[in-house]
C-alpha cells in the first residue's frame, strides 16, 4: 500500500529481503528451491519457519469466512393475507389440480 509507514521491525525485513535476492543474484540464482516457499520466505527475512507457518495459517484462517459468519437468508413466511387473496391462491390451486400440473 503506498503510504504506509513501516516501523523499524519492516524497515529491518524490507532490508533483510534485498540482502537474500542480491546474493542470490550475485550468486547466479537460487540458493533454495522455488517450490519450497515458506522456506525462501524464512530464509530471506531471517525468522523461523514456524513464524512463516503461523503467519500463513492466519492469512489462510482470515480469508475463509467461517461458518458462524454465513448465515442463511431464509424466506419469511406470508402471514398477512386478506380474504381475497387466500381465495385466488385457493382457485388457482384447485385449477392446476384439476388440469394435473401439481
Amino acid at each position: 500500500m503506498p503510504g504506509t509507514e513501516l516501523g523499524k521491525r519492516g524497515y529491518e525485513l524490507v532490508v533483510s529481503l534485498i540482502e537474500f535476492f542480491e546474493q542470490e543474484r550475485d550468486a547466479g540464482g537460487p540458493f533454495l528451491s522455488l517450490n519450497n516457499v515458506q522456506e525462501r520466505v524464512a530464509v530471506a527475512l531471517k525468522i523461523s519457519i514456524s513464524t512463516v507457518n503461523r503467519a500463513s495459517q492466519k492469512v489462510n484462517d482470515e480469508s475463509i469466512p467461517s461458518t458462524s459468519q454465513l448465515k442463511r437468508k431464509l424466506p419469511r413466511p406470508v402471514t398477512n393475507i386478506d380474504n381475497f387473496a387466500k381465495v385466488a391462491i385457493r382457485n388457482t390451486i384447485y385449477r392446476m389440480y384439476e388440469n394435473s400440473k401439481l
